[in-house]
């Protein structure tokens, strides 16, 4: 039988409060990209792997673990971070997108359409501020900053075309 040898945990970069408000609208942006992912597989993947920084099995499990709601404080490694602050760099372009949002809408009841549309903007906003508040606190890390700005240039608007 094999001896297996412990594996040393990543060190936490920082912690995420999961609570309202802010618990509530990561737990939309995870639940949007899993809708998006079951209805537009090929776009998400590609955007996963031209980032290569994941894959989509690691992105699943923090998905699981942020839209939990029993966890209201997550400790997030430097993994964990670049895959948070792709979905929200994500959900930024989706919203964004004609496509992309067409495919949420689509998933929605009638009823909640208007209030999609309405808070549309609101939400690009938080993933914009969100995205701004993760560059400047890790603006030190070098491993990080390469993979923000990887994120940065990737835009899936671009490919729809």
């Amino acid at each position: 039988m094999k001896e297996k040898k412990n594996v040393q945990p990543s060190p936490i970069v920082f912690k995420l409060n999961n609570i309202p408000p802010n618990g509530d609208s990561y737990s939309l942006i995870f639940a949007s990209i899993d809708v998006l992912l079951q209805f537009d597989e090929a776009t998400v993947t590609q955007y996963f792997e031209h980032l290569n920084c994941f894959t989509i099995d690691n992105y699943y499990l923090l998905s699981g673990r942020v839209m939990e709601k029993r966890n209201k404080e997550l400790n997030m490694n430097q993994q964990h971070l670049i895959i948070f602050y792709a979905s929200v760099h994500l959900m930024m372009q989706a919203l964004v997108s004609k496509k992309q949002a067409g495919i949420l809408k689509s998933r929605l009841e009638e009823t909640s359409i208007e209030i999609f549309n309405s808070n549309k903007d609101e939400m690009v906003e938080f993933c914009r501020t969100t995205n701004k508040v993760l560059r400047k606190d890790y603006k030190n890390n070098n491993a990080i900053i390469v993979a923000f700005a990887k994120i940065d240039a990737y835009s899936i608007v671009e490919q729809e075309n």
